[in-house]
């Protein structure tokens, strides 16, 4: 069984060094990229709290994610994305995803459509 501080440490310099890009990214460092997350962890994940990698590791996910910085940038402030327009990004997926299924449909007569009645 991995525990939860090697666990961490794979998806962070273990991968980095997986790829030979450990002298720019998986651990902050002087000179190395600035990927950083800040997490809210007054949420029911992080409780007990009586090993912090732990709860990170088992229990967290992507909805504690408060802050993002990005090789220095930020790109997500207070759990809304700041560097795109969100609303033009699904307009366009929909956009997309429209035209990906008239595609299918004309070109390989392929009908899309869900086993569960939308109601």
């Amino acid at each position: 069984m991995i525990g939860p501080y090697k666990a961490l440490e794979m998806a962070t310099i273990d991968c980095a060094h997986g790829l030979l890009w450990d002298d720019k990214i998986g651990s902050v460092e002087a000179g190395k990229r600035a990927d950083v997350i800040t997490l809210d962890m007054n949420t029911s994940e992080w409780w007990p709290m009586w090993d912090v990698i732990a709860n990170l590791v088992y229990s967290a996910d992507g909805s504690c994610v408060d802050d993002v910085i990005i090789d220095g940038k930020i790109v997500m402030k207070d759990k809304r994305i700041i560097t795109v327009e969100s609303q033009r990004v699904l307009e366009k997926l929909k956009e997309q995803a429209a035209d990906l299924q008239n595609r299918l449909r004309t070109n390989y007569k392929i009908e899309i459509s869900s086993k569960w009645p939308i109601v």
